[in-house]
């Protein structure tokens, strides 16, 4: 049985933990140490504690909290004038759809460019997997993907535009 002296006790180590957690000293990007990765390129992993995980304003784990480890992958670049490089990734995240508790892996890769010091553009595919899940729900689907990246200084506009994967639609 827990006892509310036990509970006060793992909050007050959970609030002391987060609160350590946040004032450490951060990392910065233009430190020199980096994961190296194969082929020249480079790691980076990252795991988020959120308090809801949604996506275009719709919740996917039920107003719950989500635990989402990530790793990314990025190659040297392959052309230094304009930049040119390539991506991949993985993404997890625990989600309660309306046929219940699971969890989603998002598999990524693609082409990314940066023509000016301003401009970048993104070339990419993403597919979009609940395992567990019933095939015939429908859940798991691809997008193709572009996105447009332009800063102006004071301000800056982006664009990207979604096409689902026609090609394993109704397939899984």
């Amino acid at each position: 049985m827990v006892t509310s002296s036990n509970c006060n006790g793992s909050i007050g180590a959970a609030l002391f933990s987060l609160a350590a957690a946040c004032l450490a000293p951060a990392a910065h990007a233009d430190e020199k140490d980096v994961w190296h990765a194969p082929f020249g390129g480079t790691f980076n992993a990252n795991f988020t504690v959120t308090s809801d995980y949604s996506y275009a304003g719709i919740s996917n784990n039920a107003l719950q909290p989500a635990f989402q480890p990530a790793l990314d992958y990025r190659s040297p670049d392959l052309l230094s004038d304009p930049k040119l490089w390539i991506y991949l990734g993985v993404f997890g995240s625990n989600v309660t759809l309306p046929a219940g508790p699971g969890g989603e892996v998002d598999v990524l890769g693609g082409v990314k460019m940066r023509p000016t010091k301003d401009l970048k553009l993104d070339f990419g595919y993403v597919r979009v997997t609940y395992p567990g899940f019933p095939v015939e729900l429908g859940y798991d689907y691809g997008d193709f993907n572009i996105a447009v990246d332009y800063d102006f200084g004071p301000f800056a506009v982006n664009g990207r535009v979604l096409h689902p994967d026609i090609w394993t639609q109704g397939r899984g």
